[in-house]
């Protein structure tokens, strides 16, 4: 009994003395671990989990969030990063490229988190240079695992890493150390990638910074101007639209640009202003279908505002949307815009007979009479001209709801009420989140 005894005191004494370990143990602990670690040797790179693993554990202790512990901490997920690029370095000589595979994500940005982290918290002259001199060799990591991820098109921590790189850099010049950035050219790619993954990555307003001091250095081009417009159109539409009247001042060539504006203007509603704007940039790409057919949008919208205070020329507009929908169709026969839109074009025209017959609708005299028929017969004929265009449309696009509302309106107009019937279906269809295959298509 006593010596059962003896064993558990013996267990329970094992116990208090591992939950005795203190906060500073365990840095101490991580030191060790890091410092025994030989980059050098290839072997030792399987202790890297473990010695990560005892680092981290250290610095989720407030206590060892110190100068020393960041720093720990820095060079540790430096050492992360090196691994992973020696890995790849070793398997590209023996043309093992392919099987290379990450270790270590991130790692370059932890490290560089992390001295930063320590910067603030440095008070002496030997501990800032040994922190700088660390941040030099992460800035070189991180600008690699940047073009890593851009290439793999993982924008967002390209566009972190890249970041990164840059602020180290800011760092390194407050202090009046050399950096990898300091080759103008050098530093201008680096704020272009910058601002590139970071406008890839959805985040166009934090690429505006670099944006701007790309053409303070004079090292724009047009898809800048574009690119700020975007980062800036939510939140200041008249900065934003100034960039693009700066933009195509200084790259006049430059379609992207007037095709931003256009659609600023389409989206505000500024339709008179369009005409000119699209004329110009149908000459800049004179095959570009979306183009006409927009013009030809611009002009229908055009025709219906002006139609009440001056009709003819709200009919010289629609003649000439119809011309560019028209052209539309002569670059590319399977335009589904283009098509429903001529069709729309009888469709309204026929709509607003429609109003005009209800006004004879009471008028029983011969004249009357004769009138109504002539207007009928006039309606029916705009419909007739509507409904191929509808057709086709539907045989491109079974689920484009307009082409179905309107098919099934001109069916019943003509009496057809099995096919009225039928698309009113598909719009039921539609509304239940079934997929329609096209009836034209297959009659």
């Amino acid at each position: 009994m006593r010596k059962a005894l003896f064993c558990l005191t013996m267990m329970v004494f094992a116990f208090c003395s591992a939950q005795a370990q203190t906060p500073a143990d365990n840095l101490k602990k991580a030191q060790k671990s890091f410092k025994n670690y030989d980059p050098g040797n290839s072997k030792d790179r399987t202790k890297l989990p473990e010695i990560k693993a005892a680092v981290d554990d250290a610095l989720k202790a407030p206590e060892n969030q110190t100068f020393e512990g960041w720093m720990l901490k820095g060079r540790t997920y430096n050492e992360l990063a090196a691994s992973d690029i020696a890995s790849k370095q070793e398997l590209t000589l023996l043309k093992k490229q392919a099987d290379f595979q990450v270790k270590y994500y991130g790692a370059a940005y932890e490290a560089a988190t992390a001295f930063m982290q320590a910067q603030k918290l440095s008070t002496k002259k030997s501990d800032t240079k040994d922190m700088l001199d660390a941040m030099t060799t992460t800035q070189t990591y991180l600008n690699q695992g940047a073009s890593d991820y851009y290439d793999k098109k993982d924008y967002a921590n390209a566009y972190m890493s890249f970041k990164a790189a840059k602020d180290i850099h800011d760092i390194l010049k407050a202090n009046g150390k050399k950096s990898g950035l300091d080759d103008k050219t050098v530093y201008k790619n680096e704020l272009t990638y910058i601002a590139a993954a970071a406008t890839q990555a959805q985040k166009e307003s934090e690429a505006v910074p670099y944006y701007k001091e790309l053409i303070a250095m004079h090292a724009d081009t047009g898809w800048i101007y574009e690119a700020l417009f975007r980062g800036t159109v939510d939140k200041n539409p008249t900065e934003a639209v100034q960039y693009l009247t700066d933009g195509q001042k200084k790259y006049p060539e430059d379609s992207h640009i007037l095709i931003a504006l256009i659609n600023y203007k389409l989206k505000t509603g500024k339709l008179d202003e369009l005409i000119s704007d699209l004329k110009l940039a149908i000459q800049k790409e004179p095959k570009n279908t979306s183009l006409y057919v927009t013009l030809g949008n611009v002009y229908d919208q055009l025709a219906e505002q002006i139609k009440p205070t001056d009709p003819a020329k709200g009919v010289t507009y629609n003649d000439s949307a119809l011309i560019y929908f028209n052209r539309t169709l002569d670059l590319d026969a399977k335009n589904s815009n283009a098509i429903y839109s001529i069709g729309a074009f009888y469709y309204n025209k026929a709509a607003a007979l429609t109003k005009e017959l209800k006004l004879l609708d009471n008028d029983n005299t011969k004249a009357g009479i004769a009138k109504y028929e002539a207007k009928n017969k006039e309606l029916v004929a705009m419909f007739d001209q509507a409904l191929p265009y509808f057709k086709k449309a539907e045989s491109i696009d079974p689920n484009d709801r307009n082409t179905l509302i309107a098919l099934k309106e001109i069916f019943a107009r003509e009496d057809k009420l099995d096919l009225s019937q039928e698309f009113k279906k598909r719009i039921e269809n539609m509304d239940n989140n079934v997929k329609n295959t096209s009836y034209f298509a297959k009659n």
